[in-house]
C-alpha cells in the first residue's frame, strides 16, 4: 500500500488549513499513517515550505527506537542517507545537517531545544506523535511548547494520538483560551481473531508461554511479534523455545542498538518465518513487516516511585485495554490476522481504559528542576493532568536540600514562589540525565570536590590527576550503570560493576553508556573498578539518602526513613551493624519493608571523614513520654540517620513547636482526609465541597486531598498552634479548621448553599428523612425500603440537575432488594419481578400493582390504615 492510499493522506488539505491559525489535535488509529505520511508531506509541500522558510519541523517520539527507525525510513523515502533533509537526535546520538528541514527527536531533546531557545525562533512546527503514552517528558515538552508559543505567535503545534480521545484533549486545550481544530482519522485494520489462552492454575504465565508462541507459530502464514515487559522475559523465552530452522527469531527493545534494531524491522526474503521478541517499544510508531500473528503477555513494565524510599521501582504489571487493541492491531496490518492472549477473556473488563500518565506515578525532581530553568513555578505550567502537589512538594524540598534550588523557592504548594536554580542546580540540569546521576558526574567533575578525596588519603599511592581520574571513573561507571540497568542481580556494588565491565559483548547498552560519559568527563574507558571507598565517598556526596545503617536483627534502616532487609543470599549477605549505600532495591506492596538487592558496603573511616565534614550540628526535636512532649535537642542526622545527638536547655519556641505538629500531621498523609467513624462526618462533607465546588465559585482541585495536604500550614495554622502534643496531632481532625476556611473562601455563605445544593438528606414521600451518601465520583445515593419511594415516577436530581439520586432499595426487614439510578425504569421493568418474589414472604407490606400511584410508607398495611382512619 503506497502513502497515496493511506487514510490520514485525505486529512492533509484541512490538516495545512488549519495547522495555519490553530493547535491541530489529530486522533488516527495504528496504521493510519499519521507517523509517516504527514511529517513528510510538510517536509516536500512547496506551499508549506514556502510559508516557513529555513524552519525545522520537529517530530516528537516518546521511544528513541521509533525515533531512529522513522528518521530512517522517510530519508529512505526521499532517496537520501540520514541527516540530509531528515535527521534525528535521541540520546547520546544524533545525525543533522544544514540541509535538515525535519529533525526526529525523543521528548527528552524536545525540552533541550525549548530550553536552549524559548521563543523557537527557528522551528515551524513541533509535532507530538503517540501522545497517548503520557511520558513524563512528552507531558512537559507539551507544556513548555505551548509557553514557547506565547512568544512565538507563527509556532504550529499538532499533537497526534492512537487511542486518547482527541476531544478530552481538545476540551482542555480550550479551556485555556487557545484555538483548536480535532480531525479524526480512519485506521488501516484487517479482521483479527482472538484466542485466549490464560495459564492453567498453579502454573506462571512465563512457564506457559512457549507453548501459546508454538502455537502461534504454527498459525502463522508470515511471522509472530510477541510482547513481553522486559528483556529479561525475552531473554528467558528465547532459551525455553526449541524452534524450527524455518524461523528465524529477533529481539526488540529500547537499549539494542540500531543496527540490531533493524534487523527486525527488515522484510523476511524467502519461506523463513519471522519471531519477533518485544517490548512495547513494538505497540506503535514502529512498523514490523511480516507480521500476522500477536501473542500478547498482557504484562508491562512501568516504572512508580515511590517517595517514602525515594527510589523508582519498575514494577511488572497488566496493560491497559487501549494498549491490548493496540497490541493486536499490529497482526491485522497487511491481512486478516491473529492474536493469542495469556489470560482470561473474563479479565477484560477489569483493565484500566487507558494507562495512566507518568506525571502521576513517575519522580518529579526532573520536572521541577526543567521548570525552574525555563523560570516558571511548576504548578504555574500548562498540564494536560495536573501533577500531585504533594509529589511536587517532596521534589521541590529533595532539591532544595540538595542544593540545586534557592531555600526562597522551596514551597511548591502554591503559585507564589519563583523557583530559581542555583549554580550548581544549573550544571545539574544541564546534563540532562536522572538528577541523581547528575549530581554525580557534576561532583566528580568539580574542582572543588578533589580535595576531599586528597584529605582522606583513600590510596596512598593515588595523587593529582590520578586520583581526579580515579574519582571520574567511579561516576562514569556509576552513572553507566544506573542509566543501563542492565545487571539486576544480587551483590556488592563494586563486584557487580566489575562483573558487566569485563564483559562489554554482553552488557553493550552498559558500555555504550559508559564510552558517552568517559568523552564527557575527558577520561579514558576503564579497565578496572575504582577503589571502593572512592566509590562510597562520591556516592555519600551525591546520594546521601541512600545511606542504610544495619542493625543487629538483620534489618536496615534508611536515611529516608524505611526500615529494609536484604535479600538472603549468603553469598552476598552484608554484614550485620554496618553502614550500607544501598544501589538497587525491589518494593512489593504486598510487602512492608522493601528488600535490598544491590548495595555498596561503607568503611567506618569514609563514614566518619563525611559525617565530620559535611553533617552540621543542627538543633532539632525529639517526642518524649506517652503523649509526646516535645524536646529540642543538638544532632548531626541525615534523615532517619542520627549520628550524634544530646539534649539542648533551650526552651521550644512557638514556631519549633508549630514546625513539629506539621511534621506529624502531614505524615499522615491523605488518610488525614478519610473518617472511619459511621457517619463518615469528614469525609462527606469534604466530597460535597468537591463535588459543588465550581456551583461555589470555589476550584474543585483547590479541595482535593493532596493539594489541601500541601497547603495546610495555609487553612489550619490557627488550629494547630493550639495542639502541645505528638497525641493530639495524630488524633486531629481537621473539619472544623476546613469548615472554617471555606467560610471565609465563600464569604460565609457557603455552608446555607453547599447544604442547598446537596442536601445532608432527602426527604422520601413516606415523610422520613434518609442519609445521602456521596461519592467523589459524582455519584449520590440514599438507602431506605422500597415502599417508602411509592409515588415518585421519576430519580429527583440534586445540585441543580447536575446529579441523580440512585437509591439502595431495601426489603421491609432492611436487607438490599435492587440499586437503580433510574426509577421509572425500575418501575416499569424490574418492580414486577421484585413484587412477585417479596409479596409473598413479606405479605404484611403494600405491594401495589401500581407503584407509581400509590402512597409511599414505612408501615404494614395495617398501620398505613390505621393511620389512615
Amino acid at each position: 500500500m503506497t502513502t497515496e492510499t493511506l487514510p490520514v493522506t485525505a486529512l492533509l488539505p484541512e490538516l495545512q488549513q488549519h495547522l495555519a491559525e490553530q493547535i491541530v489535535v489529530l486522533e488516527a488509529p495504528p496504521g493510519a499513517g499519521k507517523s509517516t505520511v504527514i511529517p513528510l508531506t510538510l517536509l516536500t509541500s512547496e506551499p508549506y515550505v514556502s510559508a516557513n522558510p529555513h524552519k525545522l519541523i520537529i517530530l516528537v517520539q516518546p521511544r528513541r527506537v521509533a525515533a531512529i527507525s522513522i528518521a530512517h525510513f522517510l530519508a529512505q523515502q526521499l532517496h537520501e542517507p540520514v541527516g540530509n533533509r531528515v535527521g534525528y537526535w535521541v540520546r547520546g546520538e544524533r545525525k543533522n545537517s544544514a540541509k535538515t528541514g525535519l529533525l526526529v527527536v525523543t521528548d527528552g531533546m524536545l525540552t533541550r531545544i525549548i530550553q536552549q531557545d524559548p521563543e523557537l525562533k527557528n522551528i515551524a512546527l513541533i509535532i507530538f506523535d503517540e501522545f497517548h503514552e503520557r511520558n513524563l517528558q512528552c507531558d512537559l515538552g507539551l507544556a513548555l511548547a505551548l509557553e514557547a508559543r506565547e512568544l512565538n505567535e507563527s509556532l504550529q503545534i499538532l499533537v497526534m494520538s492512537a487511542t486518547l480521545p482527541a476531544e478530552a484533549l481538545a476540551k482542555w486545550l480550550r479551556s485555556r483560551e487557545l484555538p483548536v481544530a480535532v480531525l479524526t482519522s480512519e485506521g488501516r485494520q484487517y479482521p483479527i481473531q482472538l484466542h485466549y489462552r490464560p495459564p492453567r492454575q498453579n502454573t506462571d504465565w512465563q512457564q506457559a508461554l512457549p507453548a501459546v508462541v508454538m502455537e502461534a507459530l504454527s498459525c502463522a502464514q508470515q511471522g509472530v511479534l510477541v510482547f513481553l515487559p522486559g528483556q529479561r522475559e525475552i531473554r528467558r523465552l528465547k532459551a525455553a523455545l526449541r524452534l524450527p530452522p524455518s524461523v528465524q527469531c529477533f529481539e526488540l527493545y529500547g537499549g539494542l542498538s540500531l543496527k540490531e534494531q533493524q534487523q527486525a524491522l527488515k522484510p523476511l526474503s524467502g519461506s523463513a518465518i519471522k519471531l519477533v521478541l518485544a517490548t512495547n517499544v513494538a505497540e506503535t510508531s514502529l512498523t514490523i513487516p511480516d507480521i500476522d500473528v500477536v501473542v500478547d503477555s498482557g504484562r508491562e513494565r512501568q516504572a512508580k516511585y515511590i517517595p517514602k524510599y525515594q527510589f523508582t521501582q519498575l514494577q511488572t504489571r497488566y496493560i491497559a485495554s487501549a494498549s491490548a487493541t493496540q497490541r493486536a492491531g499490529r497482526a491485522g496490518r497487511t491481512g486478516p490476522g491473529q492474536c493469542f492472549r495469556l489470560w482470561p477473556e473474563s479479565m477484560n473488563q477489569g483493565f484500566a481504559a487507558y494507562s495512566k500518565p507518568a506525571l502521576e506515578t513517575e519522580d518529579l525532581r526532573s520536572v521541577v528542576l526543567e521548570a525552574a530553568a525555563w523560570g516558571s513555578h511548576p504548578s504555574a505550567l500548562a498540564w494536560f493532568t495536573q501533577p500531585p502537589a504533594t509529589a511536587l512538594m517532596a521534589a521541590s524540598e529533595w532539591l532544595t536540600e540538595a542544593k540545586l534550588l534557592h531555600p526562597s523557592s522551596g514551597d511548591l504548594a502554591s503559585n507564589q514562589n519563583i523557583v530559581r536554580l542555583t549554580p550548581l542546580g544549573n550544571t545539574v540540569q544541564q546534563l540532562g540525565t536522572d538528577v541523581e546521576i547528575a549530581m554525580l558526574l557534576t561532583l566528580a567533575n568539580d574542582s572543588t570536590t578533589l580535595p576531599l578525596f586528597t584529605e582522606l588519603q583513600l590510596r596512598n599511592d593515588v595523587h593529582g590527576k590520578d586520583l581526579q581520574r580515579a574519582v571520574k571513573t567511579a561516576a562514569a561507571l556509576i552513572a553507566a550503570h544506573q542509566e543501563a540497568h542492565e545487571y539486576r542481580a544480587a551483590g556488592e556494588l563494586t563486584e557487580v560493576i566489575r562483573h558487566w565491565l569485563l564483559q562489554p559483548a554482553e552488557y553493550r547498552q552498559s558500555h555504550r553508556r559508559l564510552q558517552h560519559w568517559c568523552q564527557r568527563l575527558e577520561i579514558p574507558l576503564p579497565v578496572e573498578v575504582p577503589d571502593a571507598d572512592i566509590l562510597g565517598l562520591l556516592l555519600l556526596l551525591a546520594m546521601p539518602m541512600r545511606l542504610a545503617k544495619g542493625s543487629a536483627s538483620g534489618r536496615y534502616q534508611m536515611a529516608t526513613g524505611v526500615a529494609m532487609q536484604h535479600a538472603g543470599d549468603e553469598e552476598h549477605a552484608f554484614k550485620q551493624e554496618r553502614w550500607l549505600l544501598v544501589n538497587q532495591v525491589s518494593l512489593q506492596e504486598e510487602r512492608s519493608e522493601g528488600i535490598i538487592w544491590q548495595a555498596l558496603e561503607l568503611s567506618n573511616n569514609v563514614l566518619e571523614f563525611w559525617v565530620d565534614r559535611r553533617i552540621d550540628l543542627r538543633e532539632g526535636w525529639q517526642w518524649v513520654g506517652a503523649q509526646g512532649r516535645l524536646q529540642l535537642i543538638e544532632q548531626r542526622r541525615l534523615g532517619a540517620l542520627i549520628f550524634s545527638e544530646r539534649v539542648s536547655a533551650k526552651v521550644v519556641s512557638e514556631q519549633q513547636r508549630l514546625a513539629a505538629i506539621l511534621t506529624e500531621v502531614r505524615a499522615r498523609g491523605v488518610s488525614l482526609f478519610a473518617d472511619n467513624s459511621e457517619k463518615g462526618t469528614l469525609e462527606q462533607w469534604l466530597i460535597r465541597v468537591q463535588l459543588g465546588a465550581e456551583l461555589l465559585g470555589l476550584q474543585p482541585n483547590d479541595w482535593q486531598p493532596e493539594p489541601l495536604l500541601a497547603n495546610i500550614q495555609e487553612w489550619a495554622e490557627h488550629e494547630l498552634q493550639q495542639l502541645q502534643t505528638r497525641q493530639q496531632a495524630l488524633q486531629w481532625n481537621p473539619l472544623a479548621a476546613l469548615k472554617q476556611h471555606f467560610a471565609a473562601q465563600t464569604e460565609y455563605r457557603g455552608e446555607a448553599q453547599l447544604n442547598q445544593l446537596l442536601p445532608l438528606h432527602w426527604q422520601a414521600p413516606s415523610g422520613r428523612a434518609h442519609a445521602i451518601h456521596y461519592r467523589a465520583d459524582g455519584r449520590a445515593s440514599v438507602a431506605l425500603k422500597l415502599q417508602e419511594v411509592f409515588g415518585t415516577p421519576t430519580s429527583p436530581k440534586i445540585a441543580q440537575g447536575q446529579i441523580t439520586l440512585s437509591f439502595d432499595l431495601l426489603s421491609p426487614a432492611g436487607r438490599p432488594l435492587h440499586k437503580t439510578s433510574d426509577l421509572a425504569s425500575f418501575w416499569q421493568n424490574g418492580y414486577v419481578h421484585v413484587r412477585k418474589e417479596m409479596r409473598g414472604r413479606y405479605p404484611k407490606h403494600p405491594w401495589p400493582d401500581d407503584p407509581v400511584n400509590a402512597k409511599a410508607t414505612h408501615l404494614t398495611k395495617r398501620a398505613l390504615g390505621r393511620t389512615e382512619d
